[in-house]
């Protein structure tokens, strides 16, 4: 239902109000916030640090605590990397589609008929595995 929802709701949105350039600019403190929450509520970021990493833990040296450190110290490091290089992507990205208004028109309706084509795959999908 959410997809379809979203589906509506973008479907709503006009392609000149998608192209204006309005810079907002979050403070420092708030994005470090935000990013914090998203990080420590991610499901997949807990069950990586609850059930994969101990397992690169070597449990006979004394130094359980020191591993842990440097192997999530190590994990933060690639997903810094990781999700830097997607931001730089996608801003590259928004910068050529707003660009042109039909790319617009294009995307978005590339983008709805995704989500209604995953929400009807998601209804007959319990219709058809229970």
């Amino acid at each position: 239902m959410y997809l379809g929802y979203s589906a509506i709701k973008a479907s709503k949105l006009d392609a000149e109000d998608m192209q204006k350039k309005e810079e907002i600019k979050p403070s420092l403190i708030n994005s470090a916030v935000n990013g914090f929450w998203v990080g420590v509520l991610n499901p997949k970021s807990i069950v990586f640090f609850a059930a994969i990493l101990p397992a690169f833990v070597d449990k006979d040296k004394n130094t359980i605590t020191q591993q842990l450190l440097v192997l999530g110290l190590i994990f933060c490091l690639i997903a810094f990397i990781s999700d830097g290089s997607y931001g730089l992507l996608a801003g590259t990205a928004r910068e050529w589609l707003s660009s042109d208004i039909k790319r617009l028109i294009l995307m978005r309706r590339f983008g709805g008929a995704v989500m209604i084509g995953l929400g009807l795959f998601t209804i007959s999908s319990i219709y058809i595995f229970g």
